[in-house]
């Protein structure tokens, strides 16, 4: 064997005596704590106990974001009278979420009917035929001008 297989096979058997010597050994400190802990005498309580349900309350701090947004729009403007949900509350298709102030609806109703009524008189009067002739003269004459 090689000197060196030699020495490491010392220093291995030298470690082995040394911790196999303190593992045998009782240390002083040991041996008060297993007489202490025969010695110590304690009372027990013993109490019923059932499961219960315990709720799951996680606090934080921040801004809540919803997962998705949607843009309302009305048919026709107008103020609003009154809402009909509150915030979060769930709504379905059809439902009436806000309703609109329609004192000036029968004005403007009125007001647009005659309009068009003119409107429509002012184009029967356009497509008589004897005034296609007039319009027709009055597009083939130029303008005359009076110096």
């Amino acid at each position: 064997m090689k000197k060196s297989h030699q020495i490491a096979m010392a220093i291995v058997l030298v470690l082995f005596i040394w911790m196999s010597l303190g593992v045998f050994k009782d240390s002083p400190h040991e041996k008060e704590t297993q007489t202490t802990q025969q010695q110590e005498v304690f009372s027990v309580e013993v109490m019923n106990s059932a499961a219960q349900m315990i709720p799951k309350v996680i606090q934080a701090v921040g801004h809540v974001r919803p997962w998705q947004h949607t843009t309302l729009s009305a048919e026709v403007k107008g103020k609003v009278k009154s809402i009909h949900v509150q915030d979060g509350q769930w709504v379905e298709k059809g439902d009436v979420i806000i309703s609109l102030h329609t004192d000036d609806r029968q004005a403007q109703l009125e007001k647009n009917q005659s309009l068009l009524a003119y409107q429509k008189s002012r184009y029967e009067r356009s497509n008589i035929p004897e005034h296609w002739g007039l319009l027709a003269a009055a597009m083939t004459y130029p303008r005359m001008s009076l110096v």
